[in-house]
């Protein structure tokens, strides 16, 4: 136990001479008939992972630079209009022009950083959110790891946890009322023993699937 506290302190940013860690609140799960279904689970990811946000995003910025590049390397034709009003000793007199202003690169198209762009947009798809079903396909094995361990977990609470310790709790009052041996009250106190380590170890196997779980999807998927 103080190891588990001395390792948990410096991820919180806690230091040795600060209060010390202890832990407070029930092990108690959420009931395995209400526990997210796959679709679920996948349409959570795509909406909070950074990662998929960020692939999204990227996606989105390659196709900007590329049209970007293609319209920098197009002719940009310039149309205007004129008009002049001129009065002077010997009369006034107006003038109306237009003209056309047209640049006319030779060897430069921006070719260089067309290709570029092209180059990158294409290379995006191997990146872009087309690879979200290999991402979200990690949630399978996450589900079918958390969803028989969860429902595990609950069968071990509301099953025989209860019985035992209420068979403790009789056996211990009717021993203390004289009614009992003392063998009987440890034979009790043993049955509870038992099934609070089979407790404990379901606990210890359903939480790191739960915590992969919430891994693959970008949030806190149980309470």
């Amino acid at each position: 136990m103080v190891q588990a506290r001395v390792r948990l302190m410096p991820p919180i940013g806690r230091t040795a001479d600060q209060a010390p860690i202890d832990v407070d609140g029930e092990l108690s799960i959420m009931p395995a008939a209400n526990a997210p279904t796959l679709a679920t689970l996948q349409q959570l990811a795509k909406d909070a992972r950074p990662d998929l946000n960020a692939l999204r995003q990227d996606q989105a910025r390659s196709q900007a630079d590329l049209k970007l590049q293609l319209a920098q390397g197009k002719v940009d034709y310039t149309l205007g209009v004129a008009f002049e009003r001129q009065r002077g000793a010997l009369g006034s007199g107006n003038a109306l022009g237009a003209f056309l202003s047209v640049p006319l690169p030779i060897f430069n198209r921006n070719q260089g950083e067309i290709a570029r762009a092209e180059a990158q947009h294409r290379n995006r798809p191997h990146r872009s959110p087309r690879s979200r079903p290999t991402s979200l396909a990690r949630s399978r094995p996450r589900t079918r790891n958390s969803r028989p361990r969860g429902a595990v977990l609950q069968g071990i609470e509301t099953d025989p946890l209860t019985p035992s310790r209420e068979a403790r709790e009789t056996t211990a009052y009717v021993y203390q009322a004289g009614a009992t041996s003392l063998l009987d009250v440890l034979d009790a106190q043993r049955a509870f023993n038992d099934t609070m380590d089979t407790y404990f170890t379901a606990q210890a196997d359903y939480r790191p699937a739960e915590i992969k779980l919430m891994t693959v999807a970008g949030q806190e998927v149980t309470p």
